[in-house]
Order: C-alpha cells, then sequence, then structure tokens
C-alpha cells in the first residue's frame, strides 16, 4: 500500500532528524529502526483495517439505518457503585436519503449512590483532602449540562428501555451504529443494561470514529501535507497544533467547520458526530489512493 509505505518512511526520517538534533546519532537510528520494524506489522494491520472499515461504511450504506449514539456518564468504570449513565442520545439516518428516521434523548435521575458521593467528595473538598487534579461527579455533570432542562428525566433502568425499543425499531433495515470512542460508549451502556437485568443490544456493527481517525485519517493528512496539499493546511491547523494529533470529538468539529455549541451534551455531540463523519467520508472519497 503506498500510503502505508510513505507514512512509515515519513515516520523513520523524522526519528533519524530527531536522533541527529540529540547527537546521538547510530545509537538513535539503531533503536528507531528496531522499533520500526516490530510498529511496521501493527501499522499495517491498523491501517489496513481502518480503510477497509472505512470502505465498509462508503460502500455498505445503501438500504440501511445509521444510529449516531453518545452517553454521557458519571465515571468511567462502569462496575463503581457510584456510575451510571446520566444521559443517553442517539439519531438514525436513512443511508438512502439522509432523511432523520428518529432521535432519542433522555436524561437519568441521579442514584442514591451517585448522591452519596457527591456528598463525600464535597466534604472532602472541604477538608481538603480531594485531589485538585481529579474531576469530581458534580464537575462531570456541569461538563455535560445535565442540570440544564434539554432532555425528559426518567429512572436509569426506564431510559435504558426506552433507548433498547428505539435500536430495535430498525433491526430490519440492517443499522450501523456510529460512536466517537465507541468502545466507552458500548461498555457503559451494556452495562447498564446488564445493571438493571435487561436484554443485551442486538449485536450490530459499530464504527468507532475515534480509531478510524487515528488509524487512517491522520496518517493521510501527514502523506498529504508532504505533499504540498493545501487543503489539508487548515485541517491540521487546528487537530494538529503541535507534534500530537487532536482526537476530541469538539476539536474535529472545530476543523470539518461544524458546530461545537454545547459540545459534551449527548445530543449536541450526536449531531456533531453525524457531521464529522460525513466529511470524512467525502474527504476520503476524495484523496484516498
Amino acid at each position: 500500500m503506498n500510503l502505508l509505505k510513505e507514512y512509515i518512511r515519513l515516520e523513520v526520517k523524522k526519528a533519524i532528524k530527531e536522533a541527529l538534533k540529540q547527537d546521538q546519532i547510530q545509537q538513535g537510528v539503531d533503536q528507531y529502526m528496531q522499533r520500526t520494524s516490530q510498529e511496521k506489522e501493527h501499522l499495517e494491520k491498523s491501517i489496513d483495517k481502518s480503510l477497509f472499515t472505512l470502505e465498509q461504511v462508503i460502500s455498505n450504506l445503501k438500504d440501511k439505518t445509521i444510529i449516531f449514539l453518545d452517553t454521557e456518564t458519571t465515571g468511567v468504570d462502569p462496575k463503581r457503585e457510584f456510575t451510571m449513565i446520566t444521559q443517553i442520545a442517539a439519531v438514525a439516518y436513512d443511508t438512502n436519503t439522509g432523511k432523520k428516521l428518529g432521535e432519542i434523548n433522555v436524561k437519568a435521575h441521579l442514584t442514591d449512590a451517585v448522591k452519596a458521593r457527591m456528598a463525600e467528595e464535597a466534604e472532602r473538598i472541604a477538608a481538603g483532602t480531594w485531589p485538585a487534579e481529579k474531576p469530581t461527579v458534580e464537575k462531570l455533570l456541569d461538563m455535560t449540562s445535565y442540570f440544564s432542562e434539554t432532555a425528559p428525566f426518567k429512572e436509569e433502568n426506564e431510559m435504558m428501555e426506552d433507548f433498547l425499543v428505539f435500536v430495535e425499531n430498525y433491526i430490519d433495515r440492517s443499522p450501523l451504529l456510529v460512536a466517537h470512542n465507541a468502545r466507552f460508549d458500548m461498555q457503559q451502556i451494556n452495562a447498564a443494561l446488564q445493571r438493571h437485568e435487561l436484554p443485551k443490544l442486538p449485536k450490530f456493527p459499530v464504527i468507532d470514529t475515534m480509531v478510524l481517525n487515528k488509524n487512517y485519517l491522520f496518517p493521510l493528512f501527514t502523506v498529504l501535507e508532504k505533499e504540498g496539499e493545501p487543503a489539508v493546511q487548515p485541517l491540521l491547523k487546528v487537530l494538529r497544533p503541535n507534534k500530537s494529533f487532536l482526537n476530541r470529538l469538539g476539536n474535529l468539529g472545530d476543523a470539518w467547520n461544524i458546530s461545537t455549541e454545547h459540545w459534551h451534551d449527548a445530543l449536541a455531540d450526536v449531531q456533531q458526530l453525524a457531521g464529522i463523519l460525513s466529511a470524512t467520508i467525502k474527504f476520503f472519497e476524495k484523496y484516498k489512493r
């Protein structure tokens, strides 16, 4: 694959240049070349896989329903007692016409365990024993606009029942689920369904836009930059202000000129995500090798 070879060549060249700067020429080159041989197989697999996935998205969209989804939570680990889904949103589209088919947007009342955790955090903050760098549940709720009346409130089990029914409505049209950092969302959804003894989510294909960006789109940007393609410069200015690419939803929205207002509200994130995937596919179709 020309793209893969060019990407690896650029990375090797960059590493050698860095080694020369540090006056560790032979050691730096030897170490990087060894690492490159180990990474080459990983790069081939990851880029091939993401290309295949993106090609699948483009070529297999006919006669399907695409469902963009997002969750907001009180924590990362769904096994913790105080971790729950506070908001879930999803929007379904007909892939033939682009017509919006349906939408769900629900928030959940806080459980007693979450309220107890918030009280404990408040006490520790007052006592000066809460780590300043560690976000509190209340901070997460504020960041995700939980207290704003942007969605109806239900108990978490009722919210998950509604979500399950929403997704299953499209089971006859081969739904494709799309999320940014899908592993997190699917882990939270499956844990919540299990927590409330609800049926498992059907095994629909899931596209993770975070993985697609990391494994294919960002390397493509690197190659296009090297070739002097002017269209990539505004994207790089937003997504790679320093050495590393930014892969957060808000950064991607800014790069593709998609509104990031109310970022971290689940429904707003879903609407962003739909625009981002559309822009990504159009870019891929224009510049794919």
